[in-house]
């Protein structure tokens, strides 16, 4: 009898490590679906081409994207709104992905993911700063239109010279862009300052080693410096003295020839 209450109490924590560990797994499983949605997503972009069948061109040619006539006709509306800060969308995927894997902080998935819009206008307005690559054949930024919008309201808002009011906006646009952005993912302050050491550890020991090398470097050319500092000095004895030379050979072949 006390067997059977002892195995009555033991159930419910049996029953709750089993639903942690499902619950694990589940994380885990949404972890995976989430970085290859985030893998197929930056193909998609990556493979992008202007002259693919789509909503916004109509032509007969194969599509070129790698998922087809599906990524081609994605990819043009994505890149066209928001150019280079389309990939935002894949690199999002990809985080919440990982932190669904490793478990870490993919509770806060809801709270955060919900700024992502705005975190990829952001990233399309500072895009939009910047003056697109030779290559570059659209005729919108690398911020897509939504960010050449953007960039030109708030250019417009500013009193002053539009080159000036780039100067003050692009600044304030890149903080902006790194706090959207971290908080879209979910970064917390403690993950920002454990980030930041490592940054700065990792600094002071590519600096170590540098400083290292250099130092052994230095002190291997100093020392063939010398050896070849030596070597002159000796060969301008030599020649500096012929007779001293010839009486050496003379006294060394006299040597042998008693011997």
């Amino acid at each position: 009898m006390a067997s059977h209450s002892k195995a009555k109490r033991r159930a419910p924590l049996m029953e709750s490590d089993t639903e942690l560990a499902l619950r694990r797994r589940g994380a885990e499983l949404i972890g995976l679906l989430l970085v290859g949605i985030a893998a197929v997503a930056a193909t998609m972009i990556w493979t992008y081409n202007p002259d693919d069948p789509s909503l916004f061109s109509a032509t007969d040619e194969a599509p070129r994207n790698a998922l087809g006539l599906v990524g081609a006709s994605i990819a043009d509306p994505l890149h066209r709104a928001l150019g280079w800060a389309a990939y935002g969308i894949a690199a999002g995927l990809g985080a919440w992905g990982l932190r669904f894997l490793a478990h870490v902080g993919e509770g806060r998935l809801l709270s955060r993911a919900i700024v992502t819009p705005v975190a990829l206008l952001v990233a399309a307005t500072f895009a939009a700063t910047h003056v697109p690559p030779a290559g570059w054949v659209h005729d919108y930024g690398l911020g897509g239109l939504l960010g050449d919008a953007t960039l030109g309201a708030l250019l417009s808002v500013l009193p002053v010279d539009p080159a000036q009011a780039l100067g003050i906006v692009a600044p304030a646009l890149a903080v902006a862009f790194v706090g959207a952005t971290g908080y879209a993912l979910g970064v917390t302050w403690a993950e920002a300052k454990g980030f930041l050491r490592f940054l700065a550890q990792g600094s002071v020991v590519l600096y170590a080693g540098a400083h290292q090398l250099t130092g052994r470097a230095a002190t291997a050319a100093a020392g063939g410096a010398r050896a070849a500092r030596d070597m002159a000095v000796e060969a301008r004895a030599r020649r500096a003295n012929p007779s001293r030379r010839a009486r050496s050979s003379i006294a060394s072949r006299s040597e042998r020839s008693h011997g």
